[in-house]
């Protein structure tokens, strides 16, 4: 699934991409250059909603979620 975003928080250290699988808890998915805007993620489960959402990471603060995006495979 390819996921984009753009980021209102600029400058970031890093950007946290999380997942949920079928409505279940988000847990990481991945971890990117603060540059970043995109990701192809594999989840690599059973077919089902992945439902995905980023936030910028500065030092030891992070954002508050971005809106959620979802899928199925």
């Amino acid at each position: 699934m390819q996921v984009r975003w753009s980021n209102p928080f600029t400058p970031c250290d890093a950007i946290v991409v999380e997942r949920s699988a079928n409505g279940g808890a988000y847990t990481m998915a991945t971890t990117l250059t603060g540059a970043a805007t995109s990701v192809r993620d594999m989840p690599g489960h059973a077919n089902g909603t992945y439902c995905y959402h980023v936030l910028c990471e500065r030092g030891a603060d992070r954002s508050p979620p971005s809106n959620e995006l979802c899928a199925m495979q």
